[in-house]
């Protein structure tokens, strides 16, 4: 019993940590314009970045709530596209003809029957991955984060890179510590105190190094265990409330 409960928790924190990937990926993306001169490269604002980022991730919200699932939408796709080739194969009348040709034709239903696993494998994995609400309501968390980023940015400016390095840094390094050690967890919240002090020293630790200044760190850093704990969409209101901090500090 103890040994499958902790190969469930494997499983677990497999699944966390591929979600935490994608989540990076898409701090990486709302970083971007930080990080290159949007208007050189894309012709857009800074903010007109993010307003296009708003509506692309609405959009996608919006057809995933109002159509299948996208992952049904991959993994049929693919099915389509593979049942399509091998007919196609099967089909040809050369093969058919001689003995190489009927054996390379097994071949095909046996790398059918293999490539079809493959599909079922990763369909269970992105449906391991997503979170209870996101198979009923969409990928709201992506959503949520690109809007908290933009109100930041229309508020704050320059300041709401704070609020995506919480995303980046405190979100992900107090998740997974969370998950991995966490013991404790904070009164009528699932967030666990070992998670959010893992996530306040670490992310302090960050913003020291690229600020040097050590109690506005921790400050922010402290706000940003708040909201991530008791916040009702961390993606939402993480880059909202360390923005505001740092914009009061100008840190």
């Amino acid at each position: 019993m103890k040994m499958r409960s902790t190969a469930l928790k494997k499983r677990e924190f497999i699944d966390l940590s591929l979600r935490k990937v994608i989540h990076v990926m898409f701090c990486i993306v709302l970083l971007f314009p930080f990080i290159v001169d949007t208007e050189s490269f894309l012709h857009l604002t800074i903010l007109q970045f993010y307003l296009v980022l708003s509506l692309f991730s609405l959009a996608v919200n919006v057809l995933q709530v109002r159509r299948p699932l996208i992952k049904h939408e991959l993994v049929n796709a693919m099915r389509r596209s593979r049942e399509k080739i091998l007919r196609e194969i099967r089909e040809l009348r050369v093969l058919k003809r001689v003995p190489l040709g009927v054996k390379l034709v097994e071949g095909f239903t046996e790398l059918d029957k293999k490539i079809r696993m493959m599909e079922d494998s990763f369909y269970t994995q992105i449906d391991r991955m997503e979170r209870s609400y996101e198979k009923i309501g969409g990928y709201m968390g992506i959503t949520a984060g690109v809007i908290g980023t933009l109100f930041s940015y229309v508020f704050f400016t320059k300041y709401s890179f704070y609020g995506v390095l919480s995303l980046l840094v405190y979100d992900t390094s107090s998740s997974l510590f969370g998950f991995a050690a966490g013991k404790r967890k904070w009164p009528k919240t699932n967030k666990t105190v070992e998670g959010s002090v893992f996530g306040l020293l670490f992310f302090t630790t960050v913003l020291f190094f690229l600020t040097g200044l050590l109690l506005n760190s921790f400050l922010i850093s402290l706000v940003a265990a708040v909201t991530e704990a008791y916040g009702v969409e961390d993606n939402l209101f993480l880059p909202v409330s360390t923005s505001l901090v740092a914009f009061f500090l100008k840190i």
